[in-house]
């Protein structure tokens, strides 16, 4: 379980910091999940960096292949209740269509606030300076 939690925190605290931020302050630095994001390594990660790195963490957590990923699935991987709750909190934005499932398409489209909390210039691109001083005020 601990492994599974791992392997899908980006996605989980993509989900989370969504949520309201009373929740979204049970979670860990979304900092981190930009660096996991940083593809090719130049220590910035641009929005479609941020959104392809979602888009990895829907594959993997995709298991069945049916293309879509409920609530309680999500919540299942997260370490606590509080974290589970900002799932389902975070979770509502995404689904649109209300179907009880978050679709690719509904991933893809969804808020980026973890990434614009970070990016403060609003370039598109979260700087590793900005990342550090997203750290520093966390």
């Amino acid at each position: 379980m601990i492994a599974a939690i791992g392997r899908y925190a980006g996605l989980l605290a993509i989900l989370a910091w969504s949520a309201p931020a009373s929740a979204q302050s049970l979670l860990s630095d979304p900092s981190a999940l930009l660096a996991e994001a940083d593809r090719n390594r130049d220590g910035s990660v641009s929005r479609a960096e941020f959104i392809a790195a979602r888009a990895a963490q829907f594959d993997r957590i995709d298991t069945n292949g049916d293309g879509g990923l409920s609530a309680g699935e999500l919540a299942a991987l997260a370490p606590g209740q509080a974290e589970r709750m900002a799932i389902r909190v975070g979770f509502g934005q995404f689904d649109t269509n209300h179907d009880g499932k978050l679709s690719r398409a509904e991933l893809d489209a969804g808020p980026t606030v973890a990434f614009d909390r970070i990016d403060t210039d609003r370039d598109g691109v979260a700087s590793g300076q900005e990342i550090e001083a997203f750290r520093s005020r966390s």
